[in-house]
């Protein structure tokens, strides 16, 4: 230390180099907004297997998840499936030729569904999931 003393003010050490912030979602997009700065570290997403979310999706809905997933026209269940199909990709980081081939569908029907999803989310059902999925 005695030595280090000698160098005098050394601008490095005090330089900002990885901040991390401890809150939630919603608290770390605040501080983002406020911060002049480029975001150095991405905020990790949910995590959730597949089987995970189908599972979740059908107990909100109230049927069996594999149910939504079968081979079917039942119009009640189309938001679900399009939001199975969006939370896949972002949660479980499937590729939509992944998707189309454990579901059984065109990866044309896949991009769709997502699209539409996308479009309109519901971010109250997401939080529910999100946090049956954190627990």
């Amino acid at each position: 230390m005695a030595e280090g003393k000698e160098l005098g003010h050394q601008g490095n050490y005090y330089r900002t180099v990885d901040q991390r912030f401890l809150g939630n979602e919603r608290f770390v997009e605040q501080i983002e907004q406020r911060s002049p700065l480029e975001r150095e570290i991405e905020v990790p997403g949910l995590t959730a297997s597949f089987s995970d979310l189908v599972r979740l999706l059908g107990e909100e809905c109230g049927v069996d998840g594999k149910e939504l997933l079968r081979a079917g026209r039942k119009r009640q269940w189309v938001r679900a499936r399009s939001m199975s199909v969006y939370l896949a990709r972002e949660w479980d980081r499937m590729s939509v030729k992944e998707l189309g081939r454990r579901l059984h569908w065109a990866p044309s029907i896949i991009s769709r569904l997502y699209a539409v999803y996308a479009a309109s989310r519901d971010v109250k059902v997401e939080s529910r999931l999100a946090r049956q999925v954190r627990q």
